[in-house]
């Protein structure tokens, strides 16, 4: 028998980088909170991370489960950038030392799962797009958190986040919204 809402975790998604983001999503699906990646000085901040952790964990009253994309080195990287994108990368790892769940999710495995029966012609930020626009059509509007008025389009780093912790949650729940 599946536990009630209020005794399941929420979900914490995180696109790491710069141009980054964080989705709290409740166990349902229904409801989420998006964060930017905090930056100082154009670099990821890691005092304003565990600010930002804090607040989550005020808003769930316990650890929820993270699901963080994983860093990969790609050719066409250079040395200082990468440097500086790993260094980053494990300051979204101070939750380990509050003893909240963390997993690693390629960012292959959660874009085959995510984009299913989505047309594989799409570039993935388009198949993102479009997933959200079709389970989540409050937040694909302009002036929505994920949307901010002045973007074009919706903020990729937001919109991944949002993705991973769907992901992470239809892995932990066994559903989709």
């Amino acid at each position: 028998m599946p536990q009630p809402e209020p005794y399941r975790q929420a979900i914490l998604g995180i696109d790491p980088g710069k141009q980054g983001g964080f989705c709290l999503l409740s166990p349902c699906g229904k409801n989420m909170r998006l964060w930017k990646m905090p930056l100082t000085g154009g670099k990821v901040c890691p005092v304003q991370i565990a600010t930002l952790y804090k607040e989550i964990f005020t808003l769930c009253r316990k650890p929820p489960l993270t699901f963080v994309e994983k860093a990969q080195v790609m050719k066409t990287d250079g040395k200082v950038g990468m440097g500086s994108y790993f260094k980053g990368y494990g300051f979204l790892f101070m939750t380990a030392l509050w003893d909240w769940p963390i997993v690693e999710v390629p960012p292959g495995t959660w874009c085959k799962k995510m984009h299913a029966g989505l047309d594989q012609k799409m570039h993935p930020k388009d198949r993102s797009r479009k997933y959200i626009a079709q389970h989540m059509p409050a937040m694909y509007q302009k002036g929505s958190p994920m949307w901010p008025e002045r973007m074009q389009k919706p903020h990729e780093g937001l919109m991944d986040a949002y993705m991973i912790a769907e992901f992470g949650r239809q892995k932990t729940y066994g559903q989709s919204t």
